[in-house]
């Protein structure tokens, strides 16, 4: 099978070489038939010359098709730049939340489902305790959040903001943090009956 250029360009497009030096000095050309195997296992169906030109063109509008890229890795420091597409003359918001182990540590309830809850809330509670890797505890803080005029029932993708800030420094290598809040009352079992809930967290 000859490296037509569309399968050239899929390799060069995953990062999969197409030649190489081997260890008595001797250039060798990576078999065609090597480079399909290699991105079928990367879900890329290049067994044609035609699938490949697909492929091609499927890669080249992927970035344009997605908002956001799907993963970023980003140093402290840095000043990278994220590309974020919408649809011409649309307006558009972007927010950075650090995962636990960033600066500083933040906190929200969110309702992952696809189904209404209904849900009831008044002042809530949330206590972070942060622990040594010893298990000993370092420091405990408790935030209040008036969450009254939440809207019953939350549907999908309904987030309660508690804090940007914990007032807590990132777990050490070893140690956890946990957080709770209580007491919203949630129908948790889908009988209607509204039933006092905590809710925990814990993480490495």
């Amino acid at each position: 099978m000859d490296l037509y250029p569309a399968l050239r360009q899929l390799a060069e497009a995953y990062g999969i070489a197409v030649e190489f030096w081997d260890w008595q000095g001797r250039h060798v050309d990576v078999p065609a038939a090597t480079i399909v195997k290699v991105l079928a296992a990367l879900d890329v169906d290049a067994s044609t010359q035609e699938a490949a030109e697909q492929a091609v063109q499927e890669h080249a509008n992927a970035a344009w098709r997605r908002m956001l890229p799907p993963s970023m890795v980003i140093r402290e420091g840095w000043s990278p730049m994220v590309n974020v597409h919408v649809r011409h003359g649309e307006p558009v918001s972007v927010r950075i939340e650090l995962e636990v182990g960033g600066t500083p540590l933040g906190a929200r309830l969110r309702h992952l489902g696809s189904e209404p809850v209904p849900v009831r809330m008044g002042s809530l509670t949330l206590q972070a305790t942060l622990f040594g890797p010893d298990s000993a505890i370092i420091d405990t803080v408790t935030h209040t959040v008036d969450a009254s005029g939440t809207q019953s029932p939350v549907g999908e993708g309904w987030v309660l903001p508690i804090t940007d800030d914990l007032g807590l420094s990132p777990p050490q290598k070893g140690g956890f943090l946990t957080v709770t809040l209580g007491t919203p009352e949630v129908d948790a079992l889908g009988d209607g009956v509204l039933r006092p809930a905590r809710f925990s967290w814990m993480t490495e």
